[in-house]
């Protein structure tokens, strides 16, 4: 059962991944709170920033949703959304389940650069 989960969470993962990176590389515009812990994305050829990524504490294991449905496991202290001179910093702690109390987490961290140089980037409280 254990390995079941296990697989389950990595290709979790891989998509949650593969998502992030298309929708912040076809960005218009990109918002991250000034806490790190949430991050709008404007698609190209929409008005508003209606794709919403949020780290969330919650008992007793943190989560990355999107637009409030939960993506994976991860501890939300070593987790974040920043901005880096090249693109957008994506760090993740991730856990193994959504069961276990103190689970020693697993960094991800990647970086996506946004492919159009017009993308506006910034940070709102």
């Amino acid at each position: 059962f254990d390995s079941q989960i296990e697989s389950s969470n990595r290709t979790n993962l891989n998509d949650t991944i593969f998502y992030l990176t298309r929708e912040i590389q076809s960005a218009e515009g990109v918002i991250i709170s000034s806490n790190g812990k949430k991050m709008k994305i404007n698609q190209r050829g929409s008005e508003d920033y209606s794709l919403g990524y949020t780290i969330t504490e919650n008992y007793p294991v943190d989560y990355l949703a999107f637009k409030g449905k939960r993506l994976i496991n991860i501890e939300y202290d070593g987790s974040s959304f920043s901005f880096s001179s090249k693109g957008i910093v994506v760090t993740l702690q991730i856990v193994k389940n959504n069961i276990e109390l103190n689970q020693s987490p697993q960094e991800i961290c990647f970086e996506v650069a946004p492919r159009s140089e017009s993308v506006v980037l910034k940070i709102i409280d």
